[in-house]
C-alpha cells in the first residue's frame, strides 16, 4: 500500500513539473509607507512617506490557475512621526507569493485578473540607525495580500497591502530609556514585464 502511494505522488510530482511554466521578468513600483508604534500606544502621528521599488521577478505557473512568485526587489522606505523624519531605509527585499488567476472564457489571453498572497523577507542594506537615535533591524519580515491584472499575457499590473509582523525600527521615539517600537504598513503599485 505504501509503495502505491509513493508511486502515485511521484507520477503526481511529475505530472505537476512538467506542466509547470516557468517566466522571468522587471518589476518596478512605488509604495506608500506609514510606521504602527507599538509602544506606548498614544497621541502620536505617524506620516505617509512614498518610496519606490524595482527589480527581478520569477513566476512558475501551474494547473488550476495557481502560481508562485517571487522577486528580489530593492526597496526604499521611510517614516515621520509627528512631522520628524525618522529617516530613509533601504533594502534587498524578497517576496514571496502564492497566486491565484481567473481565467476568463474568450478574453483571458488579453487580460487575467489575479489575487495573492505571502511573505516578505526584508534585509536591510543601509543604515542601521537614525540620527535621533532610531534603530533599523536587519531583517524585517511582513505579510503581502493584493489584487492585479495581467494583461497580453506579458504584462502584471498590482496593488499590494504589506503589514508588518515584526518590528522594523526599535527605539523610534529616539528617548532614551523609553522603550518604542513600530512595524511598516504600506501600499505597493507595481508593474512587471514577464518574458
Amino acid at each position: 500500500m505504501m509503495k502505491k502511494t509513493l508511486l502515485i505522488l511521484a507520477i503526481a510530482m511529475m505530472t505537476i513539473g512538467a506542466s509547470a511554466q516557468v517566466r522571468f521578468g522587471v518589476k518596478a513600483g512605488v509604495g506608500v509607507n506609514t510606521l504602527h508604534i507599538e509602544n506606548p500606544s498614544s497621541n502620536f502621528d505617524t506620516d505617509n512617506r512614498t518610496g519606490f521599488t524595482g527589480g527581478v521577478m520569477m513566476e512558475v505557473n501551474l494547473p488550476l490557475g495557481i502560481a508562485v512568485d517571487a522577486s528580489a526587489l530593492y526597496t526604499r522606505r521611510s517614516g515621520a512621526i509627528e512631522d520628524t523624519e525618522v529617516g530613509v531605509r533601504d533594502y534587498i527585499a524578497v517576496p514571496v507569493n502564492l497566486k491565484y488567476k481567473l481565467s476568463l472564457p474568450v478574453v483571458s489571453n488579453i487580460i487575467t485578473p489575479f489575487a495573492f498572497t505571502g511573505p516578505e523577507f526584508a534585509f536591510n542594506v543601509g543604515n542601521k540607525k537614525s540620527e535621533a537615535g532610531s534603530k533599523y533591524k536587519s531583517t524585517t519580515v511582513s505579510w503581502n495580500v493584493g489584487l492585479g491584472v495581467e494583461l497580453v499575457m506579458h504584462v502584471q499590473l498590482s496593488a499590494a497591502y504589506c503589514m508588518g509582523i515584526n518590528k522594523s525600527i526599535t527605539n523610534v521615539l529616539g528617548i532614551s530609556g523609553v522603550e518604542s517600537g513600530a512595524k511598516d504598513r504600506c501600499w505597493t503599485l507595481t508593474a512587471a514585464y514577464l518574458f
